[in-house]
């Protein structure tokens, strides 16, 4: 009886000793060798690390503008170059034109020059209502910038015989009132026997830039 009790005794001892044994082997089950105390996983082998490159692109499918890299202090900034002028094109039309119209003026003036040369002599038959005309006419070809150098010119060179020629211009409405007080102011200087008849004409038109001067001049003289 007392073998079978101690027996039993020794039995239970062993078992105690396994329990303990277990309890003192159970964390090292939870923990193999290799692992850190504080339970973190080694970072698997062959992973890249993300450069910035991949951040933009990352930035980039995620629907974000990647940041810029601000340029450091003292760098200088590239400006972008002003951008070339293309080369004006000289309008070929408006030369053209202004050509042919100061060439249309020189042959105005060259006409009317010889007009005048021709009459520099008195006329033998004296001068008609179609002399008159075609002078007034060539007058008002002329370009307006060479009217007044031209008119002295005339003025200077016509003799008193011819002066009537200078009547239509005179009485033409359509010219400067500079050009008429011109033409009107060298007929007053002339003689009585070719301005009388000119004052006369102006008298009957009361719309006349003139007809004052001349009405004044007729009553002084009469």
């Amino acid at each position: 009886m007392k073998k079978k009790f101690a027996v039993l005794s020794v039995l239970a001892s062993l078992a105690t000793v396994a329990v303990c044994v277990l309890v003192f082997l159970k964390p090292f089950q939870d923990n193999p060798a290799g692992e850190s105390a504080s339970g973190a996983n080694p970072a698997p082998e062959g992973r890249e690390i993300p450069s910035a490159g991949s951040d933009a692109k990352q930035a980039s499918v995620a629907g974000k503008e990647p940041e810029q890299e601000a340029p450091q202090d003292g760098a200088e900034k590239e400006e972008p170059a002003p951008a070339a002028e293309a080369p004006s094109v000289p309008d070929a039309a408006a030369d053209s034109s202004g050509t042919d119209a100061q060439s249309g003026g020189d042959e105005a003036v060259e006409t009317f020059d010889a007009l005048v040369d021709g009459w520099m002599d008195p006329a033998p038959g004296g001068i008609s209502i179609d002399d008159m005309e075609k002078f007034a006419k060539a007058f008002s070809r002329l370009p307006e910038e060479r009217k007044d150098e031209e008119i002295h010119r005339a003025l200077n060179l016509l003799p008193d015989e011819n002066v009537f020629l200078l009547a239509a211009i005179l009485f033409d409405k359509k010219q400067s009132a500079e050009i008429v007080d011109t033409v009107f102011s060298d007929i007053l200087n002339r003689p009585e026997e070719v301005k009388n008849p000119i004052l006369d004409k102006i008298l009957l038109d009361r719309d006349h830039p003139c007809w004052s001067t001349a009405a004044w001049i007729r009553d002084a003289t009469d």
